[in-house]
Order: structure tokens, then C-alpha cells, then sequence
């Protein structure tokens, strides 16, 4: 059975799924269920086993993760049954145990004002020292929302400075480099790719701050004049390629330490948590349509935006049941 689901995943969807969707497909398969299900034949495999399989994740990690386990299962069964493969297919009656029965997802940290404000001074003041020569750019994703990768695939030609915006048409992303013919070549390989919705193809205002330190990290791209790549359309691209996420992460360690921060920073997507918490905050004090940070963020609507952020509209209707008790 796990055959004839690698069979079909790099035969029939490996062309309709991006690469990082591939990788996580094949790691799914091999991690959860080669191991349980080897010996099992596609036409012989029981919905009770499959059920089985789903109900023993359960505890043992996120909703999202155990999703992946059931559409690992649920697409190819699908389309053995569709081509006549199997005479009937087990997934069907197979049923995904409720979220509340999984763990919680880890809350992504923010920073407040005033950390921000700390982060600002430390990009600045010490930008041209080698180990904080990427804190300006990492004040611009805190002042812009963009993602990580948005901000990598960000040629410099589509800034436009005097409109004040920025226009996001590609996304960055690491996949496994399924070409690697000896083990000198690397293991894994950067792709360019369109954003995964429509919507997140977007302009984005940029604040004059924003701008401020987008201006600042030229400055010191010239600086560091060999450490990066002025011949590449490229922000943030150095002459063996393209600067690391680990090179980020490290830069923002470094400057939590410099500005006392105890904080547990995990990856670099706190910076467009922190964006877009605040200025959600500041649309509901000002009654302004949240519409507008969907837009901005590049959600694919509005109501994904609203639950990402759900703790700031369950505030404001803390604030709103103050101000009905003195009606």
C-alpha cells in the first residue's frame, strides 16, 4: 500500500502541488504511515485499520499535522477506486477525530511597542557591525507584514519609492533537490514560485519608516560590498546565493539579547504576527473595516484574517459588554 501511494503522489499529483507540498506528502508517508501500513495491499487494507491509524495521533500532535495523515490516505484510495484499482474504497467511512482532541498550536510570540522600538534602535546603531547587518530588514518585515520568503523573492524594481509601495509577485521557498545525483550536491534547493493564493499576489504600502530601513540595509548592502550580490535584480542575495533563513533567525537572537528581550522567538514568522496584531489593533480603535488588513496581508479573505487574530476581536468584546453595562 505504501507503494502504490508514493506511485501515485510523484505520478499523478507530484505535477499539480508545489514543491514543499510534495515534501511534506512524502514525509507524512514515510514517517506515518510506511511504517504501520508496509505489508498492507491497496484492496485488502481495512477501514478499521485506517481508522485506527488516525485515532492513535490523537494527543500526539497538532489538528493540522493529523489532516495530512488522512489526505495522505484519502487521495490515493480516491483514485485506485476511481481507475478500478480497488474494488471499493476503505477511506471513505473513515472519519478524523475532532480537533479538541489534539494538541493546541504553540501561540507565535509578538513584540510589544516598545520592543519594536528597541529593535529599531539596535538596526540603526548597529547595522554596520557584521552580525547585525540584516537588523534593517528585519525591522522592514515588522513594519510591512511581508512574509520571509515574500521579502527574499522582493526584486528591487518593484519597489516603487515614490507611491510608497511594494509589489509582491513571488515567493521563496526550500525544497528537496530530487535532481541530486552524488552526495556532493546539496540535499535541498531554493525555488521561485508564485504566492500559494491569488490574493497574496498584492502591493503593499510601505510607511516612511519602512522605508527608512529598506534605504538602510542598501546602505549597508553597499558597505558589506562583497558579501552580496549587486549584479542580482534580488534584495538580499549574496554571490553563492541567497541569504539564509538561519542567517535571519541568528540576527534576530542576537538582537533580542541586545535589547534584553525574553522572549521565545521560534522562526521568523513573529515579525508579520507582530505587524499584523497591531495593526488590527489599531483598525478596531479606529472602527476601520478589517477588510484592510486581509488586503494588506495577503489573506485569502477576510475571515482568515479574523481567525488568525481572534484574540484581539475577543478584547474589543470585552471592551464592548464594559460600555453596554452603562447603557
Amino acid at each position: 500500500m505504501p507503494d502504490y501511494i508514493e506511485r501515485w503522489l510523484f505520478t499523478v499529483k507530484c505535477n499539480t502541488i508545489r514543491g514543499t507540498t510534495l515534501d511534506s506528502y512524502e514525509e507524512v508517508l514515510n514517517i506515518h504511515i510506511r511504517p504501520k501500513l508496509a505489508h498492507r495491499q491497496m484492496g485488502n487494507v481495512t477501514s478499521m485499520e485506517l481508522q485506527e491509524l488516525l485515532n492513535a495521533t490523537i494527543g500526539k500532535m497538532a489538528y493540522r499535522s493529523a489532516k495530512w495523515i488522512r489526505d495522505c490516505l484519502k487521495f490515493p484510495f480516491e483514485y485506485a477506486e476511481a481507475c478500478g484499482d480497488i474494488q471499493r474504497n476503505p477511506m471513505a467511512i473513515v472519519e478524523l477525530p475532532s480537533s479538541e482532541f489534539y494538541i493546541e498550536p504553540k501561540d507565535i510570540e509578538i513584540l510589544e511597542a516598545d520592543e519594536v522600538e528597541a529593535f529599531e534602535k539596535i538596526a540603526k546603531e548597529k547595522c554596520f557591525e557584521k552580525n547585525f547587518r540584516l537588523a534593517p530588514l528585519i525591522v522592514f518585515l515588522l513594519k510591512t507584514g511581508l512574509r520571509w520568503g515574500e521579502l527574499m523573492a522582493l526584486p528591487l524594481d518593484l519597489v516603487s519609492w515614490d507611491l510608497k509601495r511594494l509589489a509582491v509577485e513571488k515567493t521563496l521557498t526550500k525544497v528537496k533537490n530530487r535532481n541530486r545525483k552524488s552526495d556532493g550536491e546539496r540535499k535541498e534547493m531554493w525555488e521561485l514560485h508564485p504566492p500559494k493564493t491569488p490574493n497574496s499576489i498584492r502591493d503593499v504600502p510601505m510607511s516612511q519608516s519602512a522605508i527608512e530601513y529598506l534605504q538602510l540595509f542598501l546602505e549597508v548592502r553597499q558597505h558589506f560590498n562583497r558579501a552580496f550580490d549587486h549584479t542580482s535584480p534580488y534584495i538580499c542575495k549574496t554571490p553563492r546565493g541567497w541569504v539564509s533563513y538561519t542567517s535571519f533567525y541568528n540576527c534576530v537572537f542576537r538582537m533580542l539579547e541586545e535589547a534584553g528581550i525574553d522572549k521565545d522567538i521560534s522562526g521568523m514568522h513573529f515579525t508579520r504576527h507582530t505587524f499584523a496584531t497591531r495593526l488590527l489593533q489599531l483598525l478596531i480603535e479606529n472602527a476601520i473595516n478589517p477588510e484592510y488588513a486581509s488586503k494588506v496581508l495577503g489573506h485569502k479573505n477576510v475571515s482568515t484574517t479574523l481567525d488568525y487574530y481572534s484574540h484581539l476581536l475577543k478584547r474589543d468584546m470585552v471592551n464592548g459588554l464594559e460600555c453596554m453595562e452603562a447603557v
